[in-house]
């Protein structure tokens, strides 16, 4: 990909820049690894999605990777429509929890996504129906159980997660725009134990700088979005 670098690469140039062998090559790795492994988690989320497999029990075993959900959906056509979190739902394998049946199916709710029926019925029932949808993660069990209450007749569903970045490797990819907090991350950390030229109070103001920039890089937030939330904090 033209958008990435390798961690190895972004090492061998923190070496050059300090004009250092690679004798060396071993710590500055190992404080790469550490701020990628960081940034996976923040700025450079480690974000999969796949299709899990639901069994009789409306559940299905997390990733063996998973560190943290971000949504989950179920297709429909060429579409996907997100679940929500659902706390109420029984984490116990228990098909009484299950018993509640509706007469509309469930492809009609998401075309209609409630606006006719709650403009007739009122808001409030609207709100009660779409309680009986969503999901629950039971991490005691390494498994997530959705409601389904609304006939959702599915056998699967798309399952977005944040992935565990212990895999990290010298052929780890990442970013281009986290090349040089990368960088001046590994120059904070070798200043402070390698007893070289350089300040560590410097660099790590420098790493601080570019870690925010990376940030603001990074970040989906336009123009308008920054407006609109500086004059919504004005109200």
């Amino acid at each position: 990909m033209v958008n990435t670098v390798t961690l190895d690469s972004i090492v061998r140039k923190s070496l050059a820049i300090n004009n250092l062998p690679m004798h060396y090559y071993i710590p500055f790795y190992l404080h790469g690894k550490r701020i990628v492994e960081d940034l996976y988690f923040d700025v450079l989320p480690s974000k999969k999605t796949t299709l899990l497999s639901i069994d009789s029990a409306n559940q299905a075993d997390l990733p063996s990777d998973y560190i943290k959900d971000i949504f989950v959906a179920v297709e429909i056509g060429d579409k996907i429509k997100t679940i929500p979190r659902n706390p109420s739902i029984n984490p116990l394998a228990s098909d009484a929890a299950f018993d509640v049946s509706y007469s509309l199916p469930y492809n009609s709710e998401t075309v209609n996504l409630f606006y006719e029926d709650a403009y007739y019925a009122g808001i409030n029932w609207a709100r009660g129906f779409q309680f009986y949808e969503g999901y629950r993660i039971i991490e005691e069990s390494n498994k997530i159980r959705i409601d389904n209450r609304l006939g959702l007749m599915i056998d699967q569903i798309v399952f977005c997660y944040l992935a565990d970045a212990d895999q990290v490797n010298s052929q780890t990819v990442v970013h281009k725009f986290s090349q040089q907090t990368i960088l001046d991350f590994i120059d904070w950390q070798w200043s402070k134990h390698g007893g070289n030229r350089f300040d560590a109070r410097d660099n790590k103001r420098d790493y601080n700088n570019s870690y925010r920039l990376l940030r603001a890089r990074m970040s989906n937030l336009s123009k308008s979005d920054i407006l609109r939330s500086i004059r919504s904090s004005k109200n």
